[in-house]
This record gives C-alpha cells, structure tokens and sequence, in this order.
C-alpha cells in the first residue's frame, strides 16, 4: 500500500499529538532509547571494521626481522690446467696431451716463437693454462727459469705476449769450510750443491788447479747470494767474494758489478783476476807426461820431443778453449787422432789432440770464447789411455803451458777504486751497509 504525503503528514501530526498528551516524560524516554540503541549498533559496527592490530604485550619479544638472502654461490669462470715438458716429447705435444686442440696448440706455438727456442725446452719445464667453461683459452704461463716466466694472455684484437720477474727474496751469506779430501766433498757436507763449488772454482780458473793443487787441511770462504721464492731455496746468485788459502798462500777475489751493467772478479788491489789463458783447458787427473824435449815415446819406443802436456782424464770429460780465438782446423790422422787447432790473439796458437770427439758447432772459421767447449777427452790415434794432448806455440815457437805466463785482464778502472774499497769493508764485514751509487750485492726482491 501506497501512501501520498497528505496521508503521511496526517500520520505523523497523529503520532506526534499523541506524545504531547501523554506528557513530556513519555517524549524523553523515547528520545532516550533512539540514542542508546544509536551508540550500541554504532559501536559494534566501528569494532567489526577497525583493522589495527592488537598491542603487543611488553613481555613478548616483537618477531624477528626475515633474514637478508644469502650469498649466490660463484660460478667458476675458469679452470686451470698445470703441466710439465715431457723428456723426448715436443712443445706442441705436451700442449695436446694437456687437452688443448690441435687450432689452439697452432695458435700458442704460433704466438710464441718469437719469446720461446722450442728447441732449448728442458724437461720438467711448467707451464699453466686458463681455459674459460666452454674450453677457450684466456691465458698460457710458460716458466723459463726459476725467476721469470713468459705470459701468453687475451688482448683487444688478439694477444698479447710479456716477460714477468716472479717475485723472490735474496739474502746474502756466508760459508766456511775445510778441505779434507776435495773441494766438492768439502761444500757438499755443509748442504750446499755442486754448481755453486763449480762457480767457485771458475773464479780462481787463472790461478788455481783445483784438479792437482788442493791439500787437506786448506780453507776456504766465499760470500754468496741464495734466492729464494715463498721460503724455499732457488739457485744461486753471484758469489760477491771468495777466499782459498793454502799454505804459502791466500787468494781473494771480490765481484764487483759494473755500472754499464754485468760486472767480473777482482783481486784486492783492483787487479782483474781473469787472465788471456786459462791454466788448463780441462778438469784432469793428473799429468800424465809433461813438456820434454826427449821422450820415449811409449807406442813408437823412439826418443822424440814431446812438446806439450798430457792431462789424463776420463774419456767423455769436456775440453775449453784456454782463451778466445778462432778456429783453425778439425781433423783426424792415424798419430794425433781427432785434433783441434785454434788461433788466439797476442801470437798464440793452441793444439788439442786425441779427442774422443768434436763438440757441437766446432768447425773451421767459427769463433770461439774463453772456455767454451770444443770437444772431448778421448783415446785416438797413437794413445795408451784416454788423455787430452794440449800444446801452444806463440809467433811459431813451441812453448810450455805449465810455465807460460799471461797477461792478466783489464783491471779496474781507477774512478771506482774508492767504491771498490767500501765494497770490500762491506764484505769483510767493516761496513753495516755498502755504499755506492750501483752497488747491487744486498739487492732482494719481494717473496
């Protein structure tokens, strides 16, 4: 049913005279209700709405804060792959047995032929390569010595090629020591190798025969360099001085380096212990026939002149050249066997006979350089055991090797006499420190 406004004023003056006569109290009781039921619905409404959490009672910890995400495990960008040259094996195969192709061996050997002799590698040799996860190569370390290696390495537009010093240490010490038998026993027993005994014996070469002269009882010094890489010993670097003293006499030699780069062994007073001749061309025995003007020849048995030394030594033991020089002749004959002449400066002309064999790269023509081996102690020709026949002749004259006496080699230059001498107190332990403007004896590198 529908209702008009008239009807619906009608209604309500009705309702509302009827309040008025039953009084004011009935009016406010109804005004009353209408509001307390108002605030009821009101306020269950606002509770059923509010979306503020309740507060945290102060004796519960408030929950931890989420943890941040953990670190991404890395991917290896690269593998290494360390290797060693193989003994009768080429560069080119060790590079495939290390697992690269045969593209990638062609483009390292390529590479590296203008830094490396393929043909001087030595067995044992390292070398490491950098392969990314798809097999390319980054990079390739060849190491050539105990102090350097060669870097192979990824450029923009190619690659490129460089020379790396690996760091080291070198300390300087000190050895002393007593002959007893010979000088190799003697280093050996106080932990030191045979190359430094040999590097010690070169330095004296002019005026000591270590081979015949040592006795037991005699002593010996050297100040010496010893590299070493993460604390282990390498090599050896220069003895910076030496000492053997037998019983008439001292012998001292001190290394000097030069300011022009290099340097060499000097006596105290400046002199040059390197001499034009060595005083032997090989490590003998013992002699075995010295120089005479009558011998008995012990294969012909006829009194002849034997006009030079006989060195014996084991068949195989090396031959220098006493002096530089150039190479006059190889040849062989019935009576002299495989001979060697050579021609030096000053009028000198030496004679090598009996020889086992040549060595390497020794012809007519081809120059020699002090001690550089020319060939090999042997039995040839006319010749009871294995010894080396050495003789000199000078302007055409025979003369005795065992008595010649040769000039000795540049001696220091007077401008560094000074220097020299605080060297020398440095050495002997005078000076905490040496001084100098290119003394590099107390140089070390970082380890």
């Amino acid at each position: 049913m529908k209702l008009n406004p008239a009807e619906l004023r009608r209604l309500s003056g009705s309702f509302l005279g009827r309040l008025r006569r039953r009084g004011r109290f009935t009016l406010f009781f109804f005004i009353l209700c209408t509001f307390l039921l108002t605030g009821v619905h009101l306020a269950f409404f606002t509770s059923i709405l509010r979306t503020e959490p309740p507060a945290a009672s102060p004796l519960t910890p408030p929950p931890p804060a989420p943890a941040p995400p953990g670190p991404v495990a890395a991917v290896e960008a690269t593998r290494t792959v360390e290797g060693t040259i193989r003994k009768g094996t080429g560069f080119a195969d060790n590079l495939r047995q290390s697992g690269l192709s045969a593209n990638q061996v062609g483009e390292v050997v390529r590479e590296l032929s203008s830094v490396l002799d393929y043909r001087r590698l030595q067995a044992g040799d390292r070398f490491t390569l950098s392969l990314d996860p798809e097999g390319s190569l980054r990079e390739f370390t060849y190491q050539t010595g105990p102090l350097e290696e060669v870097v192979l390495e990824e450029a923009p537009g190619g690659w490129r090629v460089d020379r790396r010093r690996l760091p080291h240490k070198t300390l300087v010490e000190t050895i002393r020591g007593t002959i007893e038998s010979s000088l190799f026993e003697s280093l050996e027993k106080l932990g030191e190798e045979d190359r430094l005994t040999i590097e010690f014996v070169d330095i004296f070469a002019w005026d000591i025969d270590f081979s015949n002269e040592l006795q037991p009882g005699d002593t010996f010094a050297l100040v010496v360099e010893k590299i070493y890489r993460k604390g282990k010993f390498l090599t050896y670097g220069h003895i910076l001085a030496a000492e053997y003293r037998d019983r008439d006499e001292l012998h001292q030699a001190f290394y000097f380096p030069s300011p022009a780069g290099g340097g060499d062994y000097y006596a105290p007073d400046g002199t040059s212990l390197r001499k034009t001749f060595l005083r032997s061309p090989v490590s003998y025995t013992r002699i075995s026939s010295g120089y005479s003007r009558r011998r008995m020849h012990p294969i012909l048995k006829k009194v002849k002149p034997h006009l030079g030394v006989d060195y014996a030594a084991p068949a195989g033991t090396p031959v220098w050249a006493p002096a530089d020089g150039v190479v006059v002749s190889t040849s062989r004959d019935r009576r002299n066997g495989r001979k060697v002449v050579l021609r030096h400066p000053n009028g000198y002309t030496t004679y090598f006979l009996h020889l086992s064999r040549f060595a390497k790269g020794t012809r007519k023509g081809r120059k020699v350089k002090q001690k550089q081996v020319i060939g090999y102690v042997g039995s040839s020709g006319l010749s009871t055991g294995p010894h080396l026949d050495y003789r000199m002749k000078r302007h055409g004259t025979w003369r005795n090797p065992l008595r010649e006496k040769f000039p000795p080699g540049n001696p220091l230059p007077d401008e560094y006499h000074e220097e020299f001498a605080a060297y020398q107190d440095w050495l002997t332990g005078t000076l905490v420190t040496p001084r100098g403007s290119f003394l590099t004896a107390a140089r070390s590198g970082e380890d």
